[in-house]
This record gives structure tokens, C-alpha cells and sequence, in this order.
């Protein structure tokens, strides 16, 4: 049973693009832009701290999480109504609460020709020259 336990959430599927997950690592997700000759790197800004129970309860619940569980594991897995940062299960929190971002995002970065990669809370975009044309929409938009 303890071993059913410790893999409860490891085991949901995320995008290709999610590194910060089982198998992959900071290390494939630097591989997937090294022939690129444009890499942007952009820190999603106060990412634990704005992710609260009520994201965790409705992405446990898209991952086919009933209810009362769902609701359970969002109380038990935040603290003080965020996603407190380092603790085991956290990083896979944000892997489930950013799963329509990721799917949303990867769309757009092929359309335009680009490498999308998210490792917890750090996107990485790569290609040719648009790549620091997003880098800086985003930068100037803070």
C-alpha cells in the first residue's frame, strides 16, 4: 500500500513539454533547446505562492480525482492557502494546476515554429529570431 501511495500522483501524465516530472529532468529539458540558435528563459513569477486549494482541488478533480478527495488533498498539500514551495509533492501540484497552459502554450509555440519546455516554474521558448521578440513582450509587459 505504501508504495501505491507514494506514486498517487506521480503517475498522472502531463504534457511533453513538463520536464520537472518522472523520467525527465533539467538536463532534457536544456537538451530539447541546445541547436537552437535563440533560447529565452522566463521565471513564472510568484508561481507557488499563487497557485491556493481551490487550483489544486479543480486540477485533482480534472485528473479524475472524486470530490471529497480532491478536496482532501488540496487542504492537506497547501499551506496557508498556497502551494508551499520545496515540499514534496508541490512540483507535481504545479505540473497538474499548469497543464492548460502548457497544452495551450506548446500549440502556439509550434505554430510559430518554436521549442516550448516548462521545468517547474521556468519556460524556456528556443528558435530563430521571434524567440527574442516574445522574450521581450514579455519582460516589458512587467
Amino acid at each position: 500500500m505504501e508504495q501505491k501511495s507514494r506514486a498517487l500522483l506521480r503517475d498522472i501524465p502531463v504534457a511533453s513539454c513538463v520536464h520537472s516530472t518522472k523520467g525527465r529532468s533539467i538536463l532534457t529539458n536544456a537538451r530539447a533547446h541546445v541547436r537552437h540558435p535563440c533560447v529565452s528563459v522566463i521565471d513564472i513569477r510568484n508561481c507557488f505562492p499563487s497557485i491556493g486549494p481551490q487550483r489544486v482541488f479543480r486540477a485533482l478533480e480534472r485528473v479524475g480525482f472524486r470530490k471529497a478527495v480532491a478536496r482532501l488533498l488540496a487542504r492537506v498539500l497547501t499551506c496557508d492557502h498556497q502551494l508551499p514551495q520545496g515540499a514534496p509533492a508541490s512540483s507535481t501540484l504545479v505540473n497538474l494546476v499548469l497543464g492548460d497552459f502548457d497544452r495551450k502554450v506548446g500549440k502556439l509555440a509550434r505554430q510559430r515554429g518554436l521549442t516550448f519546455t516548462r521545468y517547474v516554474d521556468d519556460i524556456a521558448l528556443s528558435g530563430g529570431m521571434r524567440t527574442w521578440a516574445v522574450s521581450r513582450t514579455t519582460t516589458n509587459s512587467n
